[in-house]
Parts: structure tokens; C-alpha cells; sequence
């Protein structure tokens, strides 16, 4: 995994390889934990509804505006660490 800005907007861009030579899963994961824990409310939440999974998050503004700030970054790490993961 790879964290660099975006070109054009200057946000942070999460990049996953697919090599295990890159980078150890454990590594990934710090990698992941130490993105996650760096981020805002309104960028957790941006993410949170950009994700482009294996699988859809369809949570209401509402009910994101209601949950605290370690939530929202657990349902993200969660969503995002799902990407080093194969499926069954």
C-alpha cells in the first residue's frame, strides 16, 4: 500500500499492490492504521462514502453526522482493510 497525494486535488490517494513482495500484510495494515488515524471527520466521512469496494456502504448522512469520529474511522479501516483480503 502506497500513500500519495493526488495530482489534481492534492488529497491523500490510497494505493493497494497485489505483489506480497511490495510490502508484508503487517506492514500494510500499520500503514492502513496510521492513515486512518490521521484523517478528519469530513475526510473519514468522504471516504466512507467514496468507498469502492468488494461490497457497497450505503450509510444516510444523517446516520454518519450521528456517529463519533473512532466509529466512523473503524467502519473505514474495516471497509478499506478488506482490500488485502481474497475472497472465499
Amino acid at each position: 500500500m502506497r500513500i500519495s497525494p493526488d495530482k489534481k486535488s492534492g488529497k491523500r490517494v490510497i494505493f493497494f499492490f497485489r505483489d506480497d513482495r511490495q510490502m508484508s500484510t503487517t506492514e500494510n495494515y500499520e500503514q492502513l492504521i496510521r492513515m486512518v488515524a490521521s484523517l478528519g471527520r469530513n475526510d473519514v466521512v468522504q471516504k466512507i462514502k467514496s468507498f469502492n469496494g468488494r461490497f457497497r456502504l450505503d450509510f444516510t448522512d444523517e446516520y454518519l453526522k450521528g456517529l463519533s469520529l473512532d466509529r466512523l474511522k473503524h467502519i473505514l479501516f474495516a471497509a478499506l482493510s478488506t482490500k488485502f483480503k481474497k475472497p472465499n
